[in-house]
């Protein structure tokens, strides 16, 4: 059975479109979001949401209000993360600070650091890059569906791959000049199913994780999820690859 989407709830200033929302719905959680800090406190533990981020000034009341909320929940408060450096004045007791909620990595490690029991350990997005499977002398060309900086999901419509089996392959990163030539590991293969598009589908994981590539990477996938159209569905379909390997 697959591991529901985390939720989390946002607190932000009005109802227009709100970057940091998008980006969390692109990493694949369930984000609740409110223009008003009782409203969404008080539908926290409904939702399951078992962290808070904060995306605007508070007022006296609403530190108030949260104050009371954290002496009330005290076995069960989700875990409060308050965005923005100019609010560390008005920042509540006991909560958190994210100083660039826009820096995704910074981002990325403030999530797994208050949601130790989802395994999200690496950076990943959905994504959509063409992909060259090298093995042995022969060469399939695939997809990329999902990406992350410690693998990846490809799918094919030609041939499987095998589980346990050593590759290398090459993805390059669209607009930005460059390509990853990376050994890899099949970890997970699937079968051409419904679900799938009737592709073949197959986990690889990482077999190297230097620096320079992690940080590639990570700028890649930062890039993606800043910039990428909303208007193309793909990108709201959360990376359901397990979260351990990719």
């Amino acid at each position: 059975m697959p591991m529901p989407q985390p939720a989390i709830g946002l607190l932000k200033k009005n109802d227009e479109d709100h970057q940091l929302e998008r980006i969390l719905r692109r990493l694949g959680y369930r984000v609740f979001a409110y223009t008003r800090c009782h409203l969404m406190f008080s539908s926290l533990a409904g939702h399951g949401a078992n962290l808070a981020l904060i995306d605007r000034p508070l007022g006296e009341k609403e530190i108030s209000l949260i104050k009371k909320y954290r002496s009330r929940e005290t076995k069960n408060a989700a875990t409060i993360l308050c965005c923005g450096e100019g609010q560390s004045p008005r920042t509540p007791p006991g909560c958190s600070q994210l100083v660039d909620p826009l820096d995704i990595p910074a981002l990325h490690r403030a999530l797994q650091q208050h949601m130790t029991q989802y395994d999200r350990k690496k950076l990943r997005a959905s994504i959509r890059l063409p992909a060259l499977v090298c093995d042995r002398g022969e060469h399939l060309l695939g997809e990329v569906n999902v990406l992350g900086t410690g693998g990846a999901q490809l799918q094919s419509s030609t041939r499987p791959l095998r589980t346990g089996q050593n590759l290398e392959v090459v993805i390059p990163l669209l607009g930005q000049k460059k390509e990853l030539e990376i050994p890899c590991q099949v970890v997970y293969a699937q079968e051409p199913v419904a679900e799938n598009n009737f592709h073949y589908q197959a986990g690889i994981q990482f077999l190297t994780h230097d620096d320079e590539l992690v940080r590639d990477l990570e700028h890649y996938l930062s890039c993606h999820l800043l910039t990428a159209p909303d208007d193309n569905g793909y990108h709201y379909r959360p990376a359901a690859a397990p979260s351990h390997i990719i």
